[in-house]
């Protein structure tokens, strides 16, 4: 716990300042306060998740690779980033349009060291990536024992699709 918050206040740049939003508060009706979230390493709050679980799966659960999936490239280049932080093999899948899209985020994730695999079945789009296991027959995390398949989501919103080690 206290390498995660190190990780978070000195890479991360947690926590992240509260600006008081003054032209804001001149025409609304409440006080109005800005969470700068931009300043956080990687420009948005997907830093946070992956970083611990990175540090979770190389640390206590001994395991070297680790993988994502991603539809405009933020989960993909936060998970780049604590992978390449920690010295950690990183495959990120992606939908070959949003590659297409996004290819300043497939140039970090590239440029971090990360294999960014792009995945051509169905629409090609980022609600896709999961189906590549049924489609092409091999797994995206295998094997389990040295692969730890990482999501975006601390908690997912109902409906979301389950991580990858959970399909297979």
């Amino acid at each position: 716990m206290a390498e995660l918050s190190y990780l978070q206040r000195t890479f991360v740049g947690r926590p992240t300042p509260i600006t008081y939003a003054r032209l804001v508060n001149t025409w609304a009706a409440h006080r109005s306060y800005l969470k700068r979230e931009d300043l956080a390493h990687t420009r948005h709050t997907r830093s946070t998740t992956p970083s611990g679980q990175a540090l979770l799966m190389k640390r206590k659960m001994g395991k070297t690779r680790i993988v994502a999936e991603t539809g405009a490239g933020q989960h993909g280049v936060a998970t780049a980033t604590a992978a390449a932080l920690l010295g950690i093999e990183c495959i990120v899948y992606m939908g070959t349009v949003d590659m297409a899209r996004q290819q300043p985020n497939v140039f970090r994730m590239r440029l971090l060291g990360t294999e960014v695999r792009g995945v051509k079945v169905a629409h090609r789009r980022s609600k896709t990536p999961s189906t590549k296991p049924s489609a092409t027959g091999s797994p995206m995390c295998a094997p389990p024992t040295t692969c730890w398949a990482t999501w975006g989501r601390t908690l997912p919103r109902h409906g979301a699709r389950l991580p990858i080690h959970h399909r297979l």
